[in-house]
Formats: C-alpha cells, sequence, structure tokens
C-alpha cells in the first residue's frame, strides 16, 4: 500500500513539475513575445492561465483562487462584463470587457509559479535582460545609421524611433513599463548585488534616453512616474536611480539641444500642443470634461460600457 501511495505521489509531483516546467519557459519567453506581436503575448498568457489552473484544481489548491486580491479581481472583471451587457452597443462593449478575466488569471499563474519554483526570478531576469540588451543595441544602431539590423527605417523627420518594433511605435512604451520589472528583479534575485552595480546603471541609463528617444512622450511620461515613484519607495539602492536618472537627464538635455529633430518632437511640438492660450485647444478639453460629466451622471454605478468613451455622443 505504501508503494503504491510512494508512487503515486512521485507521478504527481513528476506531473506538477513537467507543467511549472512549461509556466518557466512560457513567462521566460514574454519578453520576446511582446516584440513579436501582441497574439502571441496573449497565447502564451491565456497558456499559462489554463496550466495555472489545472495546477491548482488538481492539487486542491484553492488558496490561490480563494484570497482577497483574487476575489478583488474576478469581482472587477464581472463587473466590467455587466456594464458591457448594459451597454447601447453590447458586441462592441464586450470587446475588451468579455475576456478581461485573463488578466487577473495571468497575475495570479506567476503568483504560483513564484510560490512553486525558487529559481524563477533569476530566469525571468536573464531573460529580460537578454531581450532588453537586443533591443538597445538595435534602436541606438538605427538612431545612428538610420535602419535598425532589419532594415526599419528611423522616421527622423517626424522623431520617431520604433527599433524591432518596426511600423508600431511602441518601444519606448515597452521600455518605460519593463524598466521596473527590470529593476526589481535585478535587486532581489542577485545575492550579491553590488557586483552589477555598474553595469545596472549603465543599463538603466541607455533605456532612460532610449525612451526619450523614441518620441512616445506617454512613455516618457510614464518613465517619470515610476521612476519617482522607485526613488519614494523603496530603501535600499534608492541612490542608484537618483545617480542614473540624473546622469540621463544631463544626457538628454544635451541631446535635445543638438539634435533639432527631437526637440522639435518632445518640446516644441508638445508645447504647441498644449497651448492653453488656444480657444480650440480649451474647448476641445472642455467637452471632453462636460461629456465624461454627464456620462457619470447618467451612469453613476455601471457607466456607460468598457470602451464606450469614443462612441459618446458629443465627441
Amino acid at each position: 500500500m505504501n508503494i503504491m501511495r510512494d508512487s503515486l505521489n512521485k507521478t504527481n509531483n513528476t506531473t506538477n513539475l513537467f507543467f511549472l516546467n512549461i509556466q518557466t519557459i512560457v513567462l521566460c519567453l514574454l519578453p520576446l513575445a511582446l516584440i513579436l506581436g501582441s497574439a502571441i503575448a496573449d497565447i502564451l498568457a491565456t497558456l499559462s492561465s489554463v496550466i495555472f489552473l489545472f495546477l491548482v484544481i488538481r492539487n486542491k489548491e484553492w488558496e490561490y483562487l480563494y484570497n482577497p486580491v483574487s476575489v478583488l479581481f474576478f469581482t472587477w472583471s464581472a463587473y466590467l462584463l455587466t456594464s458591457s451587457l448594459l451597454s447601447s452597443d453590447i458586441f462592441f462593449s464586450l470587446q475588451s470587457s468579455l475576456f478581461y478575466w485573463r488578466m487577473p488569471l495571468f497575475a495570479l499563474s506567476i503568483w504560483y509559479l513564484l510560490d512553486k519554483r525558487s529559481n524563477v526570478k533569476k530566469l525571468f531576469l536573464y531573460s529580460i535582460t537578454l531581450t532588453f540588451s537586443i533591443i538597445l543595441i538595435d534602436a541606438y544602431y538605427q538612431f545612428f545609421n538610420g535602419v535598425n539590423i532589419l532594415g526599419y527605417p528611423y522616421y527622423e523627420s517626424k522623431g520617431r524611433l520604433s527599433g524591432l518594433f518596426g511600423d508600431e511605435l511602441r518601444l519606448g512604451n515597452y521600455l518605460s513599463r519593463l524598466m521596473p520589472i527590470l529593476f526589481a528583479l535585478a535587486l532581489v534575485s542577485i545575492k550579491k548585488p553590488r557586483n552589477f552595480l555598474l553595469l545596472l546603471c549603465f543599463f538603466l541609463i541607455l533605456i532612460d534616453v532610449l525612451v526619450y528617444l523614441t518620441g512616445e512622450r506617454s512613455a516618457f511620461i510614464i518613465l517619470l512616474i515610476t521612476t519617482f515613484l522607485m526613488i519614494i519607495l523603496i530603501t535600499d539602492f534608492k541612490r542608484i536611480r537618483i545617480f542614473t536618472f540624473t546622469i540621463s537627464i544631463i544626457l538628454i538635455l544635451i541631446i535635445t539641444f543638438f539634435n533639432d529633430t527631437v526637440r522639435f518632437r518632445m518640446i516644441e511640438n508638445t508645447y504647441n500642443q498644449l497651448n492653453f492660450t488656444n480657444e480650440n485647444y480649451v474647448a476641445d478639453h472642455e467637452l471632453f470634461f462636460v461629456t465624461s460629466l454627464s456620462m457619470f451622471g447618467d451612469n453613476p454605478i455601471t457607466g456607460i460600457g468598457p470602451k464606450m468613451y469614443r462612441n459618446s455622443q458629443g465627441m
């Protein structure tokens, strides 16, 4: 009887390990998948979520589904779905809310993997570091040579740098959103972080400057916000981020002064678009405010449905 039980436990452990290995591979492939396209990233995220559900149900580890954070996630997903069903254009609104549950489920799958695999943080750090290295080399090559290694052009006339993303101008958003993850993983995964501080500093400076060079103003704002939060919230190695960002700002100012294209895109064009003395600018934003207030007054509980703001009257 004991032999059968041991054999069954061994089989269960082998099965669990097999699926955990798949989850680990999927997570490590995500940084690359986000470059190749959102469809590939969605497939990998969905696969990880399905494996998570399978393991939770198989091992009866219900605590991953029945806890305050999980309940909040799924309650919000249900709320968005309800709001879509009550909207004036149900099918249009459902495009963004029907499968929204994948997001919290994927987040829970990462939590589960972190609990089960002690080395996953370091493996993911290696993956994201390698991906960032390729992106940085390619994008700076594109900036100085006019094309990247795949032949994608630098849209110099528009001040837009795309790197491996080609026609999809989202290099800056990619870097600005994943940079805090890279920084956090580096600090928690390396046992002696002081040995790689110089490399980390160099990496952060390259990322900061490149986000600015992409011409994506929203990405640069995200970078500013996340950097501010990192400086405020972290205790260890706070001076690293202050030092690297100070150097980055100095380099950005030098580039802005000498590069007319970058200066026009990031400074002059932004100022022109934010011209508060322009009556049309004020009127447009006043319309946004009035429309938003009206929609909230008409539907204070469920709203008008996800994605429905663009279809609202008066816009």
